[in-house]
C-alpha cells in the first residue's frame, strides 16, 4: 500500500512539473500583442516604462502607462499604447556628422502624446550631414505634438551643410494637435550656406483646431543663407479651426527657393482657418485668411 501511494505522489508531482515549465517559458499574453499588424519584439508594461530598440527592426509596444520609448537604429515600428507617451523614431538626443535614414512607423494612439520621427535634441558640431528618413506618424486620440524629424536642432557649420530628403506621413488624428513637418526650433551658425535638398511632407490635422508648420516654426540663420530645393508640402487642415503656416513662421525671409523649392498645396478643410503660406509658389483652398498665397 505504501508503495502505490509513493508511485502516485511521483507521478502528481512530474505532471506539475511539466505544467509549470510549459506554462511560463512561453508566455501567452505576449504572443498576442502587435503593432501595425506585426508581432511585437518588445514589450512595456502597464506602468511607465523607458524602452529602448536595438540597432535593428524592431516592433515595440509600449502598453499602458507614461512611456518614453526610443526606436534606436533600424526600420521600426511602434504602438506608443495609452497613456500620455514620449516616443522617438531614433533617440533622444543624435550628434552625428551623418544621419542614415531610418523608415519608422509610429501610433501615439490613445492619450496626449509627443511623438518625434528623428531625434528630440539633433546638434551637428562640424561637417556634413544628411537626413534622410521617411517616417509615418499616427498621433490617433488626444491633443499630440507630432515632428517629423526632431524638436530642436542646433548647427555650427564651417562651409555648409547639406540636409538631404525625408518624405514623411504626419497624422493628427482626433484633439487639438500641434504638428511640425520637419521641427520646431532650427538655430543656425553658418559660414557658408545650407542646402536642403528634396522633402515632400504630407500633414493631415484631422479632427480638432490644429496648429501646423509645413518644415519649420522657428528658424535662426546667424551668418549665410538658407537655400531649399525642398519643403514641397501637401497640408490638409481637416474638420476644425486651424492655423497652418506652409513653410516657417519665424525667419523665412532668409530662405531662397530654388527649383520647384517651397512650392506648397494646402487646404485647410472645415472650419475658419488662417496662416501664411511662405515662400514658393503655392496653391491654397478653403483658407479663410492667409498670406503668401499665389494661387
Amino acid at each position: 500500500m505504501q508503495k502505490k501511494s509513493w508511485y502516485i505522489f511521483f507521478a502528481t508531482f512530474s505532471l506539475l512539473t511539466w505544467i509549470c515549465s510549459n506554462t511560463f517559458s512561453s508566455p501567452v499574453y505576449a504572443q498576442q500583442e502587435t503593432c501595425d499588424g506585426l508581432p511585437a519584439t518588445i514589450i512595456g508594461t502597464n506602468g511607465n516604462d523607458t524602452i529602448a530598440g536595438t540597432s535593428g527592426p524592431d516592433v515595440i509596444v509600449g502598453l499602458g502607462g507614461n512611456d518614453t520609448i526610443s526606436g534606436m537604429g533600424g526600420n521600426d515600428v511602434i504602438c506608443a499604447g495609452g497613456g500620455n507617451d514620449t516616443v522617438y523614431g531614433e533617440s533622444e538626443t543624435g550628434t552625428p556628422t551623418f544621419i542614415p535614414g531610418t523608415d519608422d512607423r509610429i501610433f501615439g494612439e490613445g492619450g496626449s502624446d509627443l511623438l518625434i520621427g528623428d531625434f528630440r535634441t539633433l546638434n551637428i558640431p562640424l561637417g556634413v550631414a544628411a537626413v534622410s528618413s521617411t517616417d509615418y506618424i499616427d498621433g490617433g486620440e488626444g491633443a499630440d505634438t507630432i515632428a517629423g524629424g526632431f524638436i530642436d536642432a542646433t548647427n555650427t557649420v564651417i562651409g555648409g551643410t547639406d540636409l538631404g530628403s525625408g518624405n514623411d506621413t504626419l497624422l493628427g488624428g482626433e484633439g487639438n494637435d500641434i504638428i511640425y513637418g520637419w521641427g520646431r526650433n532650427f538655430s543656425i551658425g553658418v559660414v557658408g550656406s545650407i542646402t536642403l535638398d528634396d522633402g515632400n511632407t504630407t500633414i493631415s490635422g484631422g479632427e480638432g483646431s490644429d496648429t501646423i508648420y509645413g518644415d519649420v516654426e522657428n528658424l535662426s540663420i546667424l551668418v549665410g543663407s538658407f537655400i531649399t530645393n525642398g519643403w514641397r508640402d501637401t497640408i490638409d487642415g481637416g474638420s476644425g479651426n486651424d492655423t497652418i503656416y506652409g513653410d516657417v513662421k519665424i525667419g523665412n525671409h532668409n530662405i531662397t527657393p530654388v527649383g520647384t523649392g517651397n512650392n506648397d498645396n494646402i487646404n485647410g478643410g472645415v472650419g475658419t482657418d488662417n496662416g501664411d503660406a511662405g515662400p514658393g509658389i503655392d496653391t491654397c483652398t478653403n483658407m479663410e485668411s492667409i498670406m503668401n498665397c499665389e494661387l
